[in-house]
């Protein structure tokens, strides 16, 4: 009986995309063929993304199947980010994290993928940054928004890339630092640091509103996911007063 599983366990592991999958009547090909594979598509219908890709796949739990294919029929290059705006949906940002994601799985080339447009790459990794932090949205989505800034992070080298996660890991985080006390002592032990920070604070006092929003945005994002993380660490009960001084955020 051992012998004649073993041949069904094997299909069940195999979740990589056949040639005989391209070419049946594939509901992922059928769309792919439908929306981009044929031509080139200049603008997105939400509906599409919503109820004809995200849904169905939310219906299968994300096969890997589905998402390999997906993959494979181009459908980040051809259709998720030449269609991507200030203006897309939800939806269509967690397609592009999903995608981003399986590359990252299969070891592909994902950057350079959004090399072409760096002012619509730094919107898009906003809207992620973002999301990450909306705690209405279901824990699989918000896994998928974490392992792009993860994939992110694990590629420094690219200028691009740098450029967006820089000011989220910059000095001026500091200011999340539990006491004012507790920031000088650290600036104190270098000239180093006190010369990063006086140019933090310049830059800072120098914005205009937007600007600032920014900035303020940028160094508080790794605090507040960090406080979200002790938090689901203690599901069940508060902070201790200690890690609450710890964790007080200031935001002078």
């Amino acid at each position: 009986m051992g012998l004649q599983m073993r041949p069904a366990m094997a299909r069940s592991l195999d979740m990589r995309p056949t040639v005989n999958d391209f070419q049946q009547e594939n509901q992922w090909v059928a769309l792919a063929r439908a929306h981009w594979l044929k031509t080139k598509v200049r603008k997105v219908r939400p509906e599409v993304i919503k109820n004809d890709i995200w849904d169905p796949l939310v219906t299968e739990g994300f096969s890997l199947h589905s998402l390999l294919l997906l993959e494979n029929l181009h459908i980040l290059e051809k259709y998720l980010w030449p269609t991507y705006s200030e203006d897309a949906s939800n939806y269509h940002v967690l397609l592009i994290a999903v995608i981003v994601g399986i590359k990252q799985r299969e070891h592909l080339p994902i950057w350079e993928n959004f090399s072409d447009r760096p002012e619509d790459f730094s919107s898009l990794f906003r809207r992620i940054l973002s999301m990450n932090l909306d705690q209405t949205l279901p824990t699989t989505s918000r896994i998928y928004l974490l392992s792009f800034v993860i994939s992110a992070f694990q590629s420094l080298e690219n200028l691009q890339i740098r450029k967006e996660c820089a000011p989220l890991v910059s000095i001026a985080i500091w200011h999340n630092l539990h006491s004012i006390d507790a920031r000088t002592k650290l600036l104190e032990r270098s000239a180093a640091l006190k010369r990063a920070w006086r140019i933090s604070t310049k830059r800072y006092d120098m914005a205009d509103e937007s600007g600032k929003a920014r900035i303020r945005f940028e160094r508080s994002w790794l605090y507040s996911m960090l406080l979200e993380f002790l938090q689901r660490l203690n599901p069940l009960g508060e902070l201790s007063e200690d890690n609450k001084a710890s964790f007080q955020h200031d935001d002078t």
